[in-house]
């Protein structure tokens, strides 16, 4: 079905169109203004309040993301593609994308992109089918992202397939978020010169175990300086560990 049909096709409920065939069918058929009509009496959650992203979030059939689009307002569509995202839901990205793209030119201003959400929340098979099919916003800040939240397997089929590579601020964003594995992860694939800032990240922050792991990985690292920057912030194990 190309977009110009679906873009007017207005399904109605299958109560609807029971109703119609087995109450007041006519000659073997109902008039679809009737059919409509019905549908629109039986209609009792089209317009309850977020609705359209609850079905996306919850990974609505097709056809019931068909019928809520078709009757939601243009301002409550923004943000269904990112709940999609977030959730994981393959089939909803798909259908909003293959059937609605236009309505999410530009949603990239002042906000993550649905690849950056998919990336944050560790959807890996998400983030593969948007990389391929919908990679706008996709940069090193999702990378970076996808890295603070402790998401290796994304990382790792992004380092392997994508030709975007990742910044200091991912090394950096995982030792803040006491990522552990993330952080060694970095460091086997290149990412050495990012230690020391990491380091002073994480003893802000007081992940020991962190702190421990990059302080023995930096052969520079000035243990005061560490110390001082832990003890500023008031994270006393770190001071002890030192």
């Amino acid at each position: 079905m190309n977009r110009a049909v679906v873009s007017d096709y207005r399904p109605v409920l299958t109560s609807a169109k029971i109703v119609c065939r087995e109450c007041i069918a006519v000659g073997g058929g109902v008039l679809l203004h009737v059919e409509k009509l019905i549908d629109g009496f039986l209609d009792t959650f089209s317009t309850q309040e977020n609705v359209l992203l609850k079905a996306c979030s919850s990974g609505a059939s097709v056809f019931a993301l068909c019928y809520l689009y078709c009757r939601s307002s243009k301002g409550s569509r923004s943000m269904v593609i990112h709940v999609a995202a977030m959730t994981g839901y393959v089939h909803v990205l798909q259908w909003l994308v293959e059937n609605h793209r236009e309505d999410f030119v530009g949603l990239r201003a002042g906000c993550l992109s649905p690849i950056d959400r998919a990336a944050q929340h560790g959807h890996l098979d998400a983030v593969v089918w948007l990389h391929e099919n919908y990679s706008e916003g996709y940069s090193s800040e999702t990378l970076a992202l996808a890295a603070q939240c402790g998401r290796v397997k994304v990382l790792r089929w992004l380092h392997t397939y994508s030709s975007v590579s990742c910044t200091s601020e991912a090394m950096v964003g995982a030792a803040a978020h006491n990522k552990l594995s993330t952080v060694k992860w970095l460091y086997r694939h290149g990412r050495h010169e990012d230690v020391r800032v990491a380091l002073m990240k994480a003893a802000e922050h007081g992940h020991v175990s962190v702190v421990a792991w990059l302080y023995f990985h930096n052969g520079q690292s000035d243990a005061v300086q560490v110390m001082l920057i832990a003890a500023r912030s008031g994270q006393l194990a770190v001071v002890k560990w030192l």
